[in-house]
Parts: structure tokens; sequence; C-alpha cells
């Protein structure tokens, strides 16, 4: 086994960074001691596999003896001939079913330690020196998540495999500052330089704060000060602007300092004058609280014209379920009318057909007759004493709708003031944030240069 340090420079010569990453050694009983623990574990389960299977089988000869107790006959067998015998069996299924789950337990808690096993192999070897080895053990842990690929990405990238070592990078989410530090770590010893200024770019802009946004900025310096990348000063000033702000209150000293950095490095835009850039960024600070405020005052008028419309399109709809409920009222007396109509018409047809087959001695249609004409006298004395509990239903969805309508119409109008509040808090918000800025940069410019 390969035992030796790991000093790798972040950087080549060529650009000065004297950043190395030290790996410690990690002895070989300690390598052969995890080979031996992960032989243990892999021969505990295949233990556990085959007592499983066992059970496995005795559960399916249960299965099977329990066959005499299904369909009809096997129904007086379990009430009355073999009871004890079915209620035997029913434990005995139900031991081996638990039996069963112990197992699978015990089979899926050894599966994760031999993967936490396989893993240190892995990290073992890495620390070792032996990359090939890491990354074949990295590879051998199932399920393989973040950070087994993560390893794989940064062994390749020790071992000198830098193509490599981007793809594994890549497949990562790229939304975190330790994959795009890796990223430029990889391009830069690849050199690949503008590559991996792009990387450090977006641990400094997307990351503020963290613990490697602190080394991407340094890094990014030294990439500025000895080569040519084109405004890189000015994401790197972006970056202390940012740590300035962010520390304003937590740490003022230490934010004017930040602040101070930022305006050396815009100092080349005015004259090499850290305090003209100082100055230019307060005046924009200005400018934007005076533009927050007028986008505010236009965004005030547009809120009430808002409401205004709302308001308007609330009480059209109001307006129009109003007449869609009359027309539904006015179709429910109408169809209202012509039931009764119906039920007098009917009541008079049987009346004539009933005199009728009693004259010509025809009984039995006579009292069918008789029948419905008792019906239609029912439902018209029911027509009459309901109507207008008819007329109401039958409207039913329509004064629903019209319900909605006002309810939605009076909202409306009774929350004008959260409605136009509601529409201009975020240009509230951006006013607030300006003004905080500029006080911010006024408090700086004056504590920094004494303007």
């Amino acid at each position: 086994m390969l035992k030796r340090n790991l000093k790798i420079g972040l950087l080549t010569v060529a650009f000065g960074v004297a950043s190395l990453l030290t790996t410690p050694i990690v002895s070989n009983s300690v390598y052969a001691n995890s080979l031996d623990d992960l032989a243990t574990l892999q021969e505990t389960y295949e233990k556990t596999e085959d007592k499983l299977l066992l059970r496995e089988m005795d559960y399916d000869s249960l299965l099977q003896a329990r066959a005499e107790f299904d369909g009809i006959g096997g129904f007086f067998n379990k009430l009355l001939f073999k009871r004890k015998k079915y209620n035997e069996l029913k434990l005995s299924l139900t031991n081996a079913e638990s039996a069963i789950s112990t197992e699978w337990s015990k089979m899926q808690s050894v599966w994760e330690d031999i993967q936490k096993q396989i893993f240190e192999i892995g990290f073992a070897a890495e620390q070792s020196g032996d990359y090939g080895t890491a990354i074949e053990y990295y590879k051998k842990v199932q399920p393989r998540g973040f950070r087994e690929r993560f390893r794989i990405g940064v062994c390749y990238k020790l071992a000198g495999n830098y193509n490599e070592a981007i793809i594994w990078f890549r497949k990562l989410n790229q939304n975190r500052d330790d994959v795009q530090f890796e990223i430029g770590s990889t391009y830069a010893l690849w050199n690949k330089h503008s590559d991996a200024v792009n990387a450090y770019s977006k641990v400094v802009s997307s990351f503020s704060g963290s613990s490697l946004e602190e080394k991407a900025l340094t890094i990014l310096e030294q990439y500025e000060s000895e080569s040519s990348f084109a405004r890189l000063y000015l994401t790197i000033a972006d970056a202390y602007k940012q740590k300035a702000f962010n520390g304003y209150d937590s740490d003022f000293n230490k934010a004017v300092m930040a602040y101070k950095k930022a305006m050396e490095y815009l100092a080349r835009d005015y004259n090499d004058s850290a305090a003209a850039a100082s100055a230019a960024l307060f005046a924009k600070a200005s400018s934007d609280l005076t533009n927050a405020l007028m986008i505010l005052d236009e965004q005030n008028i547009a809120a009430r014209e808002y409401y205004e419309r709302k308001l308007n399109s609330a009480h059209y709809n109001l307006r129009q379920a109003r007449r869609s409920y009359d027309e539904a009222m006015y179709e429910g007396a109408q169809d209202f009318k012509n039931s009764v109509y119906k039920a007098q018409r009917q009541i008079r047809n049987y009346a004539d057909s009933y005199n009728k087959y009693v004259q010509e001695g025809r009984d039995e249609e006579a009292n069918h007759a008789l029948e419905q004409k008792e019906y239609y006298e029912n439902r018209l004395d029911y027509l009459i004493l309901n109507r207008d509990t008819i007329i109401y239903d039958s409207a039913d969805y329509e004064r629903r709708r019209m319900n909605d309508a006002e309810d939605s119409y009076n909202r409306v109008l009774h929350n004008q003031h959260n409605i136009i509040s509601d529409y201009v808090a975020p240009y509230k918000r951006k006013v607030k944030i300006a003004r905080e800025r500029l006080d911010m940069t006024n408090n700086f410019n004056r504590t920094a240069f004494g303007a």
C-alpha cells in the first residue's frame, strides 16, 4: 500500500499560490482491519440470508398445511373437526411471519453496515494515496449518493485525471459552494485558468459568508494580481462590498475594512482613487433611493387604478350573477305554472275518462282513471302548498353563484387598504432596502475616507 503525504497546490507555480492540501497517512494495519471487518459483515449477511431462506421455506410449508382449511370443507374443519389444529397453525403462521420480518430487519441493518464499511475502506485508501482503490470502493457503495460521488471526483482530481474529475463534479448539485470550489480547483490544476476563475467567481458571488468563499476570494485575488483576466477586479470588489454590507451590524470595523478593500479594487475606474470610488458608490446609492421613491409614487397610483379595476370587475360579476338569478327565478315561476296547468289538465282528462268508462261498464279502466285523477289532484295540492319552495329551489345554483359574487364584491369593497398595500408592498421594500443601503454607504464613506 502506498504511504505518503499528498501535497497538491490549488494553483500552479506560475501563479505562485501557496495554498496546499495535505492528506494524512493511514497505516496498512488500519486498512487491513477495515477489509477484515468488511469480510466479517459479509459473512454475517450471508448467514442471515440463509436463515431467512429457511424461515421462508417453513412459512411456505405452513401455507400448504393451511390449504385443508380452505373452501367449504375447510370451513367445517376450522369450526368443528380440526379446530385445535387450525388454531395452532394460525399461531405458527404468525410466529413465522414475525421471524421473517426480524431476519429481514437484520439483513437490512447488516447491509447498511456493509455500505458504511465499503465507504470507510475507500476513504482509508484515499487518505493513504491509493486513489484507484478508493474510487473502486466508492463506486461499490449502494445506493451511491452525493458523498460518494463527491469523493470520486476528488480522487480523480488528486490522481491527476482532471477530465474525469470534472465529469463527476458536473453530475452533482452545482448550487453548492464545495462543488464549485472543487471544480475551480480541478481546472486550476489542469491549467484551464479561465474555467477555474469562473468557478471560483461563482463561489464568491453565490455563497457569501461561507468558509470556502474566503478561500476562493483569496485565490481570485492571487489570479488578479498576477494575470490579466479582464475585469476580474469587479468580481472581487463586489464580493468585498457584499461582505461589508452583510457584516455592517455584526462587526462594523471589519465591515469597514472590507469596504475599503472593495473601493481599492474599484479605484482603477476612478483615477486610482478609492475615495472617488466610494463617493461614486454613495452617489449611486442616493440615485437608487430617488429612483425607488419615484417608482413607489408611480405604483401608488397604479395600485389605486388596480383596485378600481378589481372593484368594477367584482361589481360587474355581481350584476351578471343577479341577472342570471332573476332569470332563473322567472323560469322557475314559468315552469311552476306549466306544472300546475298540466296537473289541472290531467285531472280533467281523467275525470272525463272515468265518467266515460263508468257509463260503458268498463270497471277496470274506470278504476285506473280514478287512481290517476286522484294522483294528479294530490300533485296539484302539493304544488299549490309548496309554490315558493319549488320556485326557490329551481334557482338554487344561480342563487349560490350570486351569493359567491356578492361575497367577492364585499371582500374587495371592504379591503381597499389591504389590496392597495399588498400591491405596493414590494416597492416599499425596495425603498427600505435602498434607504438602508444609502445609510450604510454614507457611514462607510465617512468612516473609511472621512467624506
